[in-house]
């Protein structure tokens, strides 16, 4: 705000050199008197009325004119009394005097006194003129802010009601103490400014939400369904969209028909499920697969083999062992009687596997793998060595007879307690 501009003040020396102007001309018998002028604080010489120069200030006043001043003493402080009076008269017309000299040079004060000439008296301000001095900025006292206090005698208990009006709702010493209650409001007012932005952003996620589980029921994703909104030129925001897919599904139907006409295909292309194979398939590739990987599936006393057809699928399972060993697991881990492995028999027994389709588990002849050739190596030299020992009469790993493919699809099951 910028600072009040002072006041004026006029020099005390040219208004007491034009009262005593206008007492000389008022007191002035029968001839012209001479207007005493001020310019500033500068003074013209004075003369007497008998037209004499008075003594200037610093010089001594003749003899023969001392006389004549103080005989016109009284006459003059009686002059100077009415023009006291006069000029709180023209103070009191001053804003009158001003708008009608409004434009004008310079301002002249004119007093009428006895039928006399009027005195002229240019009053002369450090700062503009007569009427700038008397009515102007610098001679008005400047209010701030309009006259509007701001820091009355009662701001202090009105901060403290607002503050104590805002928390009336809260408990113990935040509602009625006042240092508890700005704490406590402020604090509240910053939460509930971020909660206002957090409420439109969950608003949000929300709406998104609900779009992409209506665009899901029609086989594409939320962004593809956005886009597609996008190039037909549907403008409808998320939130009317997931209100419409709660309240009104078949609209937001209509809504995807138009952004995607080829939603159909697009769903029934992702829902497509394959029809899977035959059990007659399955055994077709399952079973030579294992007798390739287990050459004396059918030969071995201590291998038993069974087949499940169950919902979807076929399941093998080949078991190796002694069989001392296995009737004296079986019955503490019935379990594995049923096709199952026990949890800590696997390394991740909760893992998924993909299904592989059946062309992919036969591998050509031709390209086997280096442990697979020669473990068939170990396996037929151990054939070569089991006929020697059969001609030389030596003992020889236990075999089995009149097990073939067809024990595959018998319901009793292979046991091993036969």
């Amino acid at each position: 705000m910028r600072p009040a501009r002072p006041r004026e003040r006029r020099p005390a020396g040219s208004m007491a050199a034009a009262t005593l102007a206008a007492a000389a001309a008022l007191t002035g018998a029968g001839g012209t008197a001479s207007a005493f002028t001020v310019v500033g604080s500068e003074t013209r010489p004075q003369h007497s009325a008998s037209g004499a120069p008075l003594g200037q200030p610093g010089q001594p006043v003749p003899q023969n004119l001392r006389g004549e001043a103080e005989s016109t003493a009284w006459p003059q402080l009686a002059a100077v009394t009415g023009a006291f009076a006069a000029a709180a008269s023209a103070v009191g017309r001053r804003r009158r005097i001003a708008a009608a000299s409004k434009g004008a040079g310079s301002t002249q004060l004119g007093v009428l006194a006895l039928g006399q000439q009027p005195v002229q008296a240019h009053l002369a301000a450090a700062r503009g003129n007569a009427a700038a001095s008397t009515t102007g900025r610098g001679a008005r006292i400047v209010v701030k802010n309009g006259g509007k206090t701001k820091r009355g005698m009662y701001a202090r208990f009105r901060r403290k009601d607002m503050w104590l009006n805002l928390s009336k709702n809260f408990k113990g010493r935040q509602r009625n103490v006042h240092r508890f209650a700005r704490q406590a409001v402020m604090d509240a007012l910053k939460k509930k400014y971020r909660s206002r932005r957090l409420f439109k952003r969950e608003r949000r996620k929300l709406w998104i939400m609900r779009c992409n589980a209506n665009a899901k029921l029609h086989g594409i994703s939320y962004s593809y369904f956005i886009m597609k909104c996008k190039e037909a030129n549907v403008n409808i925001n998320r939130k009317i969209l997931s209100q419409l897919g709660v309240y009104d599904r078949c609209v937001f139907t209509n809504i995807v028909d138009l952004a995607c006409p080829n939603w159909q295909e697009i769903k029934a292309k992702k829902n497509y499920v394959s029809p899977g194979y035959s059990v007659e398939q399955i055994d077709d590739v399952m079973i030579p697969y294992i007798e390739k990987t287990v050459p004396e599936i059918y030969t071995d006393a201590n291998i038993r083999f069974n087949r499940q057809v169950k919902e979807g699928r076929v399941e093998y399972t080949v078991d190796m062992g002694d069989p001392e060993m296995w009737r004296e697991v079986l019955p503490k881990m019935p379990e594995l009687a049923n096709f199952n492995l026990p949890d800590h028999w696997m390394k991740n027994a909760n893992a998924e596997h993909e299904m592989l389709p059946l062309s992919m588990i036969t591998v050509p002849k031709g390209q086997e793998s280096d442990d697979y050739m020669s473990f068939m190596y170990r396996v037929k030299k151990e054939q070569m060595l089991d006929k020697v020992r059969e001609k030389e009469g030596e003992k020889t790993w236990p075999k089995k007879e009149g097990v073939t493919r067809e024990d595959w699809f018998k319901e009793e099951p292979q046991s091993w307690f036969k």
